[in-house]
């Protein structure tokens, strides 16, 4: 195959038909390899030519100019990080960690029991984040449209139970009206289950936002993914003969949150009677994203 053909097959579009391992990938080569002019190197398979390595810099990288016209709210470095599918530079993932351990430092230092015998915890709010923005207006128009839409399903009445439910049991706390343009409000919508222990229950919107404003969770570290540690837990799992497994009932809302961040996680509703009520919570809201953490 000639230098300038594979050139041209390089600059081809051409869709991935197969995805090979590195377990078979030598056992594919017939050992004829060739350096090309723009630097990257081609290599014989049974099936076919394959080029691999980096494009010098003179070569006119036209895929940026395609991705600059149709990507308006990432950056282009934002773009490479979803090709790399999680592979990152070590100096990279080390400081993902060290962030990652910092806030988990964090919560073990500001985590406490309180006089309920509830766990207490406090947000991890990122270093120098932006002030979190008073956004009442913007959730007052959410709840109209979620209210329009709980009529027409005729939920309105099961999702006022729900809230009056947290109330009785302090999940949530009521504040006076004459304070609504203080603290920071969680636009809200029902998730409906037809099975299940819980068939409905409210979500928070943490990432709601204002033209020009952040939201809640962009001010918010995420803390360490849990998730990652599940193989490890099943695998502990099978070390004895007898498991037990147990569901906490609403395990979000069993931890308690301090008193100073509860402002930031306030909400609007109106009761049977039409009248604008405003609560907080006292725990930890379903949409923000430092909650699995805790």
């Amino acid at each position: 195959m000639s230098d300038r053909g594979i050139e041209v097959l390089v600059e081809e579009e051409r869709p991935i038909e197969v995805l090979i391992g590195a377990d078979i990938y030598g056992k594919l080569l017939t050992g004829r390899r060739e350096i090309l002019r723009c630097g990257l190197v081609a290599i014989e398979t049974y099936f076919g030519w394959i080029v691999t390595g980096k494009m010098q810099s003179c070569i006119k990288a036209s895929s940026m100019t395609v991705l600059s016209m149709f990507v308006h709210s990432e950056t282009v470095s934002k773009l490479w990080e979803l090709d790399v599918l999680g592979i990152q530079e070590h100096i990279r993932r080390k400081s993902n960690e060290e962030a990652e351990m910092a806030v988990q430092a964090y919560f073990l230092n500001t985590v406490k029991v309180n006089d309920e015998g509830r766990n207490e915890v406090r947000l991890p709010w990122i270093e120098g984040h932006p002030p979190v923005p008073r956004n009442f207006n913007l959730a007052k128009k959410r709840l109209e449209n979620i209210l329009r839409k709980l009529e027409e399903n005729k939920l309105r009445a099961a999702y006022d139970e729900v809230f009056r439910d947290w109330l009785e049991v302090c999940i949530i706390e009521e504040m006076p009206v004459q304070k609504w343009d203080e603290g920071h409000y969680l636009p809200h919508r029902p998730v409906v289950k037809e099975s299940g222990t819980t068939r409905m229950r409210p979500m928070f919107f943490a990432s709601a936002r204002e033209r020009g404003q952040p939201s809640l969770n962009q001010c918010l570290a995420k803390g360490v993914n849990l998730i990652e540690i599940i193989s490890a837990i099943l695998l502990r799992f099978r070390l004895h003969q007898i498991g037990i497994i147990a569901d906490i009932r609403k395990a979000f809302l069993q931890i308690s949150l301090c008193e100073g961040d509860r402002d930031f996680l306030r909400f609007l509703w109106v009761n049977k009677e039409g009248d604008l009520k405003i609560f907080r919570h006292a725990r930890v809201a379903f949409g923000v994203t430092s909650s699995p953490f805790f």
